[in-house]
């Protein structure tokens, strides 16, 4: 009974193995990302390499996406930011090979490394969790905006001050 248990436990373990693999352990086939932009409160949308929208929402913003496309493809998403009074701002996101991937080389065997993290596309990871991107403001009646930190301290001898 002892052998036949210590067996059925071997192949548990064994099993349990080769059904996993390192990346799609740690972190799964989908990433948290934290979008924010500067100002806040920009409308974002979000398209997948199909063009299909996977996310629409204000900033900061919560979002989920999944670092492959297809078996062995990554997936790249356009984020398009827009705020009424600035400059529509598209960033393309894409994942890159995670590191934990790597580690299918010692623990998840051939089975993770060639099935189930391609499969899942939980071998794409996102380099940065947190992006936070700038937007530029329109020109106002043909007058440029900028921050004050943006114009050359020469020229800022020159300018006047309105109330």
């Amino acid at each position: 009974m002892k052998k036949h248990l210590t067996k059925c436990l071997a192949v548990a373990m064994t099993a349990s193995i080769l059904s996993t693999s390192c990346a799609s352990i740690i972190h799964g086939s989908a990433q948290e990302l934290k979008l924010d932009s500067s100002p806040s409160q920009a409308s974002i949308t979000i398209k997948n390499s199909a063009g299909t929208v996977v996310y629409q929402g204000t900033t900061p913003a919560n979002v989920s996406l999944k670092g492959g496309a297809k078996f062995f493809k990554r997936e790249e998403y356009q984020v398009t930011y827009h705020k009424e009074g600035y400059q529509d701002k598209t960033v393309t996101l894409t994942p890159r090979v995670d590191g934990w991937y790597w580690g299918n080389l010692l623990l998840g065997g051939a089975i993770g490394m060639l099935i189930i993290d391609p499969a899942t596309g939980a071998m794409y990871t996102f380099k940065d969790e947190q992006r936070v991107e700038v937007l530029e403001a329109n020109s106002v009646g043909g007058l440029e905006v900028k921050d004050i930190s943006e114009i050359p301290a020469e020229q800022r001898a020159s300018l006047v001050k309105i109330y």
